[in-house]
């Protein structure tokens, strides 16, 4: 009776149109690359954390093609009245091997923030119904690379709307999914 229970939500959850093809991007309408192309590509998840100090916190995963994905947990100087970061320190680094299966679940969730193409102008998506501002407040990104083509992903802390709340709700179950970081998953609160 549960599993029908179940069943049943799931069902009027896509009715209702929040249920959506895991194939498909979340930042356009097209489906994502297939694996032989996600598997070439060096992925870093990015995130700043704004903490009332000159010191931001920091959280970056990167994906290497060889499913070797190094973590550093840290924090940024930023100069003040600018915006910008003069200085990065290191809290925590390890690295370690991810499996087949775990890389390739990684690299199909975050390939649904990626921009269609990748190229040498760097092209960036945003979450449907965002638009870009200058911000140097607290923000996550994906950066996808492959050789000298490259693209990004930008979450903003002012966007807000369907768009935004499946971006968030993709990039929690990425930091899920990856090896546990004290503290991960307070880089996406107030996101």
């Amino acid at each position: 009776m549960k599993q029908v229970t179940m069943l049943l939500a799931a069902a009027i959850s896509c009715i209702l149109g929040s249920c959506d093809n895991p194939q498909y991007s979340l930042v356009g309408d097209w489906e994502i690359a297939p694996d032989s192309k996600l598997a070439e590509e060096h992925i870093i998840l990015f995130f700043r954390k704004e903490n009332g100090t000159y010191y931001p916190a920091t959280l970056s995963y990167s994906l290497s093609p060889s499913g070797l994905l190094s973590i550093e947990k840290g924090r940024d100087h930023a100069v003040c009245c600018f915006g910008g970061i003069d200085k990065h320190f290191a809290d925590l680094r390890q690295k370690t091997q991810l499996s087949k299966e775990k890389q390739f679940l990684i690299r199909r969730m975050l390939a649904r923030l990626r921009p269609r193409v990748l190229s040498s102008d760097v092209p960036f998506a945003l979450p449907q119904g965002c638009s870009f501002t200058f911000d140097s407040r607290s923000w996550n990104s994906v950066g996808f690379s492959r050789g000298k083509a490259a693209g990004a992903f930008i979450f903003q802390p002012d966007c807000e709307g369907l768009g935004a709340d499946k971006a968030k709700h993709l990039l929690r179950s990425v930091v899920a999914a990856l090896p546990p970081v004290e503290g991960s998953m307070a880089f996406l609160e107030g996101h």
